[in-house]
């Protein structure tokens, strides 16, 4: 059964592949899996649920890099093109492909969800049956979270009136209509079955063959993925107890004086981040050649706000071709970036919600620590001094430093736009022409793609 399963899979990720995401869906309606070796194999499709988060959307949008014209104009996606510069019309007509893996990864669970459900009275391995589950709510939430951080408003909980969320796919019947949900109901959905995931999640990380497993969601990866939610909703004291829930479980951070500079064109860290701490989990932003290393070039002023003691400048950053900066400190140790929540993050996330909860003394303790794995011996930065406002100002920037490609940027311009000391306005200038993203912009929510407004009656944004 397990092999003819994986066969099945190994077609529709096949399927996948072309511009007709419905054929996907209807393949996937044909597999029919028993057994929780069966289950397990679809979460391990790691083609399918590792892969292709929707992240790179706001990399590209969010000015931490820049393209020269030429590279500009030869861009082979329009979305790109389109998305660089903040265009209203983002997908011209085409499908999303970002949208559509983002929708095979929930199709995936509910069919998980549903075979467990279906099969519960069959199976007496329950602590198997309980993780199962887990990771599927887990990657479910998580790819709802994603796709909310671009085709819906950001989470504002003094405005939520009105709000428009997500389509939920809660089932995997293709046929089914689903409405766009309220936003407030979309986050909702994402924590409420995060928050049962919690107690399911084996405690102890996915060990195969000795070695942790990092493609498996596991209980300390949920609860710093909560504390990302949690930061994002503006509640700070539940962001505070679930990062402080991480920190409690894992807080070894990588001591970059201990990290070597590597070669001009080698990537620093490790393939996969397999022997990296500060990993929690495998998961790797949709590529397009926008990233790639001969065209990313990183923003100067963010360049310019390393300072000379600060390691990650040397360790974030190279030259291929002696004038042009560009990046190369990818958690997934490739070309590929990293999207998932870094236990660095988590520290970071961590001495935020401190202070703004006026815990002034445990940030400042929390920061020490973050800085002292990041600058250089001997020369770390008194913030003994800082009172809250100078305090927060300084974690934020790191967090800008720190989280530089990881798909956060985004995320952070859309909560700290809401608040008027923290307002940004990027800037990219295209043969000569300035285009700008304003702080309150409504192209801080991606269009729904046009397929998904004809077929479905979804009310679409105005930009």
């Amino acid at each position: 059964m397990r092999k003819l399963l994986l066969l099945i899979v190994g077609i529709v990720f096949l399927v996948s592949c072309t511009k007709d995401f419905l054929s996907l869906k209807r393949d996937m309606k044909n597999v029919v899996p028993q057994s929780l070796e069966d289950f397990q194999a679809l979460m391990d499709n790691s083609a399918v649920i590792n892969l292709n988060s929707a992240y790179l959307l706001g990399e590209i949008g969010a000015g931490d890099f820049y393209l020269k014209d030429e590279t500009w104009n030869a861009l082979s996606s329009p979305w790109v093109k389109n998305a660089y510069n903040w265009q209203a019309d983002i997908f011209q007509g085409s499908q999303s492909d970002i949208w559509n893996r983002m929708y095979e990864k929930i199709l995936y669970c509910n069919i998980v969800l549903e075979g467990l459900e279906r099969n519960k009275n069959d199976i007496h391995d329950i602590q198997g049956y309980n993780d199962l589950r887990g990771q599927a709510l887990f990657w479910r939430s998580y790819s709802f979270y994603q796709l909310a951080q671009f085709f819906c408003a950001v989470y504002d909980k003094q405005n939520l009136e009105g709000r428009i969320g997500l389509p939920l796919r809660l089932e995997s019947d293709i046929d089914q209509k689903v409405g766009q949900s309220t936003l407030l109901q979309t986050y909702n959905q994402i924590v409420v079955n995060l928050l049962e995931a919690e107690n399911l999640l084996k405690e102890e990380k996915p060990i195969i063959f000795g070695v942790y497993f990092k493609s498996r969601p596991s209980k300390i990866a949920l609860r710093a993925l909560l504390s990302r939610i949690y930061l994002q909703m503006q509640e700070y004291v539940k962001a505070k107890e679930y990062a402080q829930k991480v920190l409690t479980m894992q807080s070894q951070l990588l001591d970059f004086n201990q990290v070597p500079v590597k070669p001009v064109k080698e990537y620093t860290f490790d393939i996969f981040g397999s022997t990296n701490p500060e990993v929690l989990l495998y998961d790797v932003m949709f590529y397009n050649s926008v990233i790639a290393q001969s065209r990313l070039i990183v923003d100067s002023v963010l360049l310019r706000s390393y300072e000379v003691n600060d390691l990650r400048k040397a360790r974030f950053f190279t030259s291929t071709n002696g004038v042009d900066t560009t990046f190369r400190g990818s958690y997934n140790g490739n070309v590929d970036l990293h999207g998932f929540v870094t236990l660095s993050e988590v520290y970071l996330i961590l001495a935020e919600s401190s202070v703004r909860e006026n815990d002034i003394i445990r940030a400042k303790e929390i920061m020490n620590v973050f800085l002292s794995n990041r600058y250089a011996n001997s020369t770390i930065k008194d913030i003994s001094s800082l009172e809250k406002s100078a305090l927060l100002n300084f974690i934020l920037q790191e967090r800008k430093k720190e989280l530089v490609f990881r798909g956060v940027r985004w995320q952070d311009l859309r909560r700290l736009n809401l608040e008027p000391e923290f307002e940004t306005t990027i800037t990219r200038k295209i043969e000569g022409i300035s285009y700008k993203l304003l702080p309150k912009s409504q192209k801080y929510i991606y269009p729904l793609p046009d397929d998904e407004v004809i077929l479905n009656g979804y009310k679409q944004v105005e930009r």
